[in-house]
């Protein structure tokens, strides 16, 4: 019985290290499926991606940043950031990605440097990773590329965008102080624009359009509910930075004009005037037009 069990598992592990097993008229040999094995064993074994979108790009593995630098690992970087245009695991055709970002260069070109990309791309993520071993965070099938964040992962934007859907909703069914509180955790998730140094990037714009006119609602909501609580110091500091971020966002200026009223400023001196880095280190502040005071009816 013993005997029987050590050659049956000693049989599976050979067929998982590639060994070609007779059967029992010793006719048929039997191959491993290395890939499948290989897959199994980077995939159990990868740290989760830990990606920071929202203001410049960051990417951890486990605790430890990517660093990029110029040359493929540059380019692996556009790679990346591209696939994070839509969510994790969504499959991008390979011909949709040349175009986006080679766009112009000869199809024999451009395909090189994709393959080049997610060769480097592959390096910079898992550095100590076989060449033949496919890649825990990257999946090539059926002529499309995705992007997998492992176990555990974590992607900025998703979360970003999932808090400012709860705290609407928490909103709407008359749970304003947990909705304020979804909100603060949105905000302090938005670092910044959607990828910030791909400024120009046409392929970026729709998300960062998005993503910017979910911060500024968040920015507006949780100004009005801490207008609502008496904090009108909070309220003005929400709403500025609202315009600061959307410069002709009506419902911010409103707020503010009813923060000033509610304090007493409006009207006493001359109209408060919201002006981004004038404050201390850098930091926005309200200051007072120069010209003659005037009033709200």
């Amino acid at each position: 019985m013993k005997r029987s069990a050590h050659r049956r598992n000693g049989s599976l592990i050979a067929l998982a290290n590639g060994a070609r097993l007779p059967d029992r008229k010793g006719a048929i040999r039997i191959e491993a499926p290395r890939r499948l094995v290989a897959l199994a064993v980077s995939g159990s074994t990868a740290k989760p991606l830990r990606v920071l979108a929202l203001g410049p790009l960051r990417v951890f593995v486990g605790d430890d940043e990517v660093e990029w630098t110029a040359g493929r690992s540059g380019k692996s970087a556009l790679v990346l950031k591209y696939l994070l245009t839509r969510e994790p695991g969504h499959p991008f055709a390979s011909e949709a990605v040349m175009e986006a970002l080679w766009s112009g260069q000869d199809p024999a070109r451009s395909g090189q440097c994709l393959r080049a990309a997610v060769s480097a791309l592959r390096r910079n993520l898992q550095p100590d990773l076989p060449s033949r071993m496919p890649s825990a965070y990257l999946r090539t099938r059926g002529g499309c590329l995705s992007l997998s964040l492992g176990e555990g992962g974590f992607f900025d934007v998703a979360e970003f965008a999932q808090q400012v859907q709860l705290a609407l909703e928490l909103e709407r069914g008359g749970r304003a102080a947990e909705g304020a509180k979804a909100y603060r955790a949105a905000i302090a998730l938005y670092r910044g624009e959607f990828l910030e140094e791909e400024r120009y990037a046409e392929w970026a714009f729709p998300l960062r359009d998005r993503l910017q006119g979910m911060y500024t609602t968040a920015l507006v909501r949780l100004a009005a509910f801490c207008l609502g609580q008496g904090d009108t110091a909070q309220a003005t500091e929400l709403a500025g930075r609202a315009i600061q971020t959307e410069e002709a966002l009506e419902p911010a200026f409103l707020l503010l004009i009813a923060c000033f009223r509610q304090t007493g400023q409006w009207g006493r001196q001359s109209p408060p005037i919201w002006r981004p880095g004038n404050g201390r280190n850098g930091s926005p502040c309200v200051s007072h037009a120069r010209h003659k005071p005037f009033t709200v009816s």
